[in-house]
């Protein structure tokens, strides 16, 4: 994982590509370390990005059957400050 960013609090207003990479990286680490997942983030075709201000980051949920409606597979949070460590983040279901 990339260095953690520099200040003591993340800031998420603003865009940044190492931002971006250390997000992806952090939430590979809540979503896609055993147990959580036996996928990996590139099976899943994991994406952050930032839309409308905030960050996400959305996925396919592959144990859902293959027959089911691709709409239905995805997942996807919104991803904040973590409240108890504000250099950390928290994930929150969209």
């Amino acid at each position: 994982m990339p260095d953690v960013p520099e200040s003591n609090q993340l800031d998420l207003d603003r865009y940044s590509e190492a931002l971006r990479r250390w997000l992806y990286d952090r939430v590979v680490q809540i979503q896609f370390s055993p147990p959580a997942s036996t996928a990996t983030p590139d099976e899943a075709g994991l994406q952050v990005l930032r839309l409308w201000g905030r960050w996400f980051a959305i996925w396919t949920d592959l144990k859902q059957p293959p027959a089911m409606p691709g709409r239905l597979r995805f997942q996807a949070v919104r991803i904040e400050v973590s409240h108890e460590d504000p250099a950390d983040i928290q994930l929150y279901a969209v």
